[in-house]
């Protein structure tokens, strides 16, 4: 195993510890900006004279975005350095954000929304290639995880700070200082990168066609299927939570709260898995999901219990996203940040199917089913996983 990334310099790879700390910075204003909305939706349907389901066409317009748009745009911009790129894709995310602050309109933020959604998942496939190829080989997944810190520490503040905003400084000065944020993200980030970090090692044909690899798409499969599982039940946690524990809203924030301190430990137990091996790992994940998805139905029954059942529910859900982007890339490394952007993309999806799954549950047994179905789909997973630890034997 060689000391330094062979894509880079010595000098480069000294810098690489700043310039990862700098993409998690900017990675939890990305993903902040994307889930912030969830909050500010009574106050979008308000200000912007629409109706809330209306309004919520601005949360399925990002997702969507990321979905189909990103991956284009990541095979679009493969051969960009990240120096220029990154940068780039912040100060757009950041500047339309501004556009949507000093334009309150419905249709401006949806475009502003859909632009924003496919620069998401350029920055994070590129940001997490980039600082896999600033490290040693032997820690690439460890900084894939530093990285997705930013990411868990965004989905943890959105909401509360979306409640917050709205009613203190309102939903237009909130984005717009969101979208400061970005800009000042793109200077730092460019000023940590260092030149000549090309990534992409084939045309883009030659990136594209990594879709026709049968274990690639084995691998989208997998991770497509672990995040339904997670969002089956995920989406509703404040509904499971105050059936099953009857909490106060307080109460509830801060079980959330403690929920994502167990998700950043989750981040780094798999962080440091996944650099040993990525496809055990995820089968791990998706076995603690199943696990996870049988005992939801006993929370209530003690408090000691309760709490050991949410802290590896949390770390395990963060697990997820290491652990699938980290396998993805790892299987294709000539176009990693194109498999990158696929992953994210078939992980919405995945968002996309599970949440009205558990939405279907909910309505048709109760709180109380919304384990099963995660436990069902998380079964289908550890299958995928243990059918890709085979196909590689």
């Amino acid at each position: 195993m060689t000391s330094e990334s062979p894509l880079i310099s010595g000098s480069a790879v000294r810098r690489g510890g700043l310039a990862v700390v700098a993409f998690a910075a900017a990675a939890s204003v990305v993903v902040l900006v994307e889930f912030i909305v969830v909050g500010l939706l009574p106050a979008l349907s308000r200000d912007l004279e629409v109706t809330l389901d209306r309004a919520g066409w601005t949360v399925s317009a990002f997702a969507l975005s990321a979905a189909i748009a990103g991956p284009c745009v990541t095979l679009l911009a493969g051969r960009v350095d990240p120096k220029d790129g990154l940068p780039a894709a912040l100060a757009i995310y950041g500047g339309a954000g501004i556009v949507a602050a000093m334009m309150p309109d419905f249709w401006v933020l949806l475009a502003v929304r859909i632009v924003q959604g496919a620069i998401l998942t350029y920055f994070i496939s590129v940001a997490s290639h980039a600082a896999m190829a600033l490290t040693t080989p032997d820690r690439a997944a460890r900084a894939v995880g530093q990285v997705n810190i930013g990411t868990i520490l965004g989905a943890i503040a959105a909401s509360p700070l979306g409640l917050w905003g709205a009613d203190v400084i309102g939903w237009d000065r909130l984005y717009a200082c969101l979208g400061w944020l970005a800009l000042i993200a793109a200077i730092v980030t460019r000023g940590r990168l260092p030149r000549g970090l090309l990534l992409a090692s084939s045309t883009m044909m030659g990136q594209a066609a990594i879709l026709r690899s049968r274990r690639m798409l084995l691998h989208l499969a997998l991770s497509l299927m672990l995040f339904a599982a997670m969002f089956a039940s995920y989406g509703y946690v404040a509904v499971i939570l105050f059936d099953a524990l009857q909490v106060t809203a307080a109460d509830a924030a801060l079980i959330l709260i403690g929920f994502g301190v167990s998700g950043l430990i989750g981040n780094a137990i798999a962080s440091a898995m996944a650099d040993r091996d990525s496809d055990r790992t995820t089968a791990l994940v998706a076995a603690a999901l199943f696990a996870i998805g049988l005992m939801l139905p006993v929370l209530g029954w003690h408090w000691m219990l309760d709490g050991l059942i949410i802290a590896v529910w949390g770390a395990a859900h963060a697990a997820a996203f290491v652990a699938c982007q980290v396998r993805v890339m790892l299987q294709a490394p000539e176009a990693a940040a194109f498999a990158g952007s696929l992953n994210i993309s078939v992980c919405n999806v995945g968002i996309g199917i599970g949440a009205p799954i558990g939405g279907w549950v909910l309505a048709g047994g109760g709180p109380e089913w919304l384990g099963t179905a995660m436990a069902g789909i998380a079964a289908l997973a550890l299958i995928l996983s243990l059918v890709s630890l085979r196909f590689r034997a």
